[in-house]
């Protein structure tokens, strides 16, 4: 009898819709989510004029440098993650530290910003 209870509690778990459904991103994503998904999408491309849309005017050259730099090194295809680390409520935004990683054929990069 407790093999029968077991074996249709194992069932039912494998049949339940939830329990198959792949975990994902939320459909709502909030506006720091949204801008870590741009950036990423920003970084594994290697059009500059990607990072312009996303960049405010007052963006220092520098900082444009740096993610120019992230974005163009090495070669072959590239991909890229971004990943919140932290979020901090400054003001009227947030103050983010984010890890990123950038692939480019065999070679990668890591680094961690705060935004």
């Amino acid at each position: 009898m407790r093999r029968l209870t077991l074996l249709l509690c194992v069932l039912a778990l494998h049949t339940a819709p939830s329990a198959q459904a792949p975990q994902g991103r939320p459909l709502q994503a909030d506006p720091v989510v949204r801008l870590l998904a741009d950036i990423e999408t920003a970084l594994a491309s290697q059009d500059p004029a990607v990072l312009h849309a996303l960049a405010s005017a007052e963006l220092p050259v520098a900082d444009r440098a740096v993610f120019q730099q992230m974005q163009l090194g090495g070669s072959g295809p590239q991909s890229a993650t971004v990943r919140e680390r932290d979020r901090v409520a400054e003001g009227d935004g947030y103050r983010i530290i984010a890890d990123l990683l950038v692939g480019h054929g065999l070679e990668g990069r890591i680094a961690t910003w705060q935004i």
